[in-house]
């Protein structure tokens, strides 16, 4: 598979899949009218009629567990560590800075390469994104 590609394409492809796995992850667990989460609701639905996701009609990323790669896993775990500490203005969340990263990184006594750096930024812009989205949705639903 990928081994006649180099270390940047590798990485980039490790990035690009965890960002779609935040993403399907924000919009699998975003919280309905009575505060419990989406995904709880679809476990929820296929029980009662036995059907699966997909036979509901369901979009993939609201049905399903994000896959997350294995090289990534330790990446995937920092980010939702370091992502309990985002701030908010009263109006939206506001996007995890470069102080708030390296905070926790010494904090936490995490070494952090420049590639991991700035891959949780780039996590952080998808959460963000999918976020927006997902409160755009909720809005137009009402």
């Amino acid at each position: 598979g990928n081994l006649h590609l180099g270390p940047r394409e590798l990485f980039a492809g490790l990035t690009a899949a965890l960002c779609e796995a935040v993403a399907a992850c924000v919009a699998a667990n975003r919280r309905a009218g009575d505060g419990s989460a989406l995904r709880d609701h679809i476990d929820q639905l296929c029980r009662q009629t036995g059907k699966s996701p997909e036979e509901l009609g369901l979009a993939p990323e609201e049905a399903q567990e994000p896959e997350v790669p294995f090289a990534g896993e330790h990446l995937w775990a920092w980010f939702w560590e370091v992502s309990e500490a985002r701030a908010s203005n009263g109006f939206c969340l506001l996007p995890l800075s470069w102080v708030d990263i390296e905070a926790w990184a010494r904090l936490t006594a995490t070494p952090l390469s420049p590639y991991e750096a700035l891959t949780l930024r780039r996590m952080d812009a998808a959460y963000l994104s999918a976020h927006a989205q997902a409160t755009k949705k909720d809005k137009e639903r009402l």
